[in-house]
C-alpha cells in the first residue's frame, strides 16, 4: 500500500499542489481505512497510480471549469478529459475517434472558412486599390465593391469566432459527458 501511495504522490507532484495534496490525503485515508494491504489490492480497486492521477486531474478540471466560458480553459479541460479517457487501454480507440471527429474536423472546417473569409477581405482591399487607376465611375464601383467585400467578411469573421467559441464549449461538455460514461471503471470510488 505504501508503494502505491508513493507512486501516486510522484504522479500528482506534477500538478497543482493544493489539488494534489487534497487528492493524496483523500486516497491515503481511503486506503488506510479499507481492506488494502498490498499494492495489487490497491490496483484492483483504484487502477494503477498513473490511471488514478489522470482520473483525478480530469475530474478536478471538470469541477473547476464546469461553467467556464473562456476558450483557453475549455481547451485545457478537453485535453485533461482526453487524458482521463485514454488512461485505460480499452478506451484508446474510442478516444481517437472522439479526437478526430470533435477536434480535428471542427478545426479543419474553421480553418477552411477562415481562409475563404480572409481571401474575400483581401479581395476587397485589392478592389479598392486596383480600382484607383480607372475613371471616376469605375473607381466608385470598385471602391463600393471593395467596401462591401470587407464589411461582409468582417461580419462573418465575428460570426465565425462566436460559433467557434460555442463549438469549443460544446466539445468540452461532450468530452465531460463521455468521460462520465467511459472514464468510470468498475469499483471506482
Amino acid at each position: 500500500m505504501d508503494q502505491y501511495l508513493e507512486e501516486l504522490r510522484k504522479y500528482l507532484s506534477k500538478y497543482n499542489s493544493e489539488d494534489a495534496e487534497s487528492a493524496l490525503e483523500f486516497y491515503t485515508d481511503y486506503l488506510t481505512d479499507g481492506p488494502f494491504s498490498t499494492y495489487e489490492d490497491c490496483v484492483n480497486d483504484l487502477g494503477t497510480p498513473k490511471f488514478l492521477t489522470r482520473k483525478i486531474m480530469a475530474e478536478q478540471s471538470i469541477k473547476k471549469n464546469k461553467d467556464s466560458k473562456k476558450s483557453r480553459e475549455n481547451m485545457k479541460t478537453i485535453w485533461l478529459v482526453i487524458l482521463g479517457i485514454c488512461s485505460t487501454p480499452i478506451t484508446i480507440p474510442l478516444a481517437v475517434m472522439f479526437f478526430v471527429f470533435f477536434i480535428i474536423m471542427p478545426l479543419v472546417i474553421f480553418i477552411s472558412i477562415f481562409a475563404v473569409l480572409l481571401s474575400v477581405f483581401l479581395s476587397g482591399i485589392a478592389f479598392i486599390i486596383g480600382g484607383l487607376r480607372f475613371d471616376l465611375q469605375t473607381i466608385l464601383m470598385f471602391i463600393g465593391a471593395g467596401l462591401v467585400a470587407i464589411s461582409v467578411s468582417t461580419i462573418l469573421f465575428c460570426g465565425l469566432f462566436w460559433i467557434s467559441s460555442k463549438t469549443i464549449t460544446g466539445i468540452k461538455k461532450l468530452f465531460i459527458w463521455a468521460y462520465g460514461k467511459i472514464g468510470k471503471r468498475k469499483g471506482d470510488k
